[in-house]
């Protein structure tokens, strides 16, 4: 466990630096928010890119929980053991 939170991190971290880029090439803060001054349109893409983050990190998260192996006692068939059938003559 003490591996995969780094894992599941760096790879959102990744993902984030992607999702930000394709984001705001489409939209420009400016125009989004009716930014005054430099100082709020950084504010701006900081506040993206740590809202992208955390999304990013609570969707691999999500998915590494979803791919967790189940128990074993109800993925196993039967043992012939434990079928009800009478015996052969």
């Amino acid at each position: 466990m003490q591996r995969i939170v780094p894992n599941i991190l760096w790879a959102s971290f990744l993902t984030a630096i992607a999702a930000e880029g394709c984001l705001f090439a489409w939209f420009d803060p400016d125009e989004l928010l009716n930014l005054v001054n430099q100082r709020d349109r950084l504010a701006a893409y900081t506040a993206g890119f740590f809202f992208l983050w955390l999304f990013c990190a609570i969707s691999a998260g999500v998915a590494f929980l979803l791919n967790l192996p189940g128990r074993q006692e109800t993925l196993a068939r039967p043992t012939d053991s434990s079928r009800s059938r009478p015996p052969t003559p």
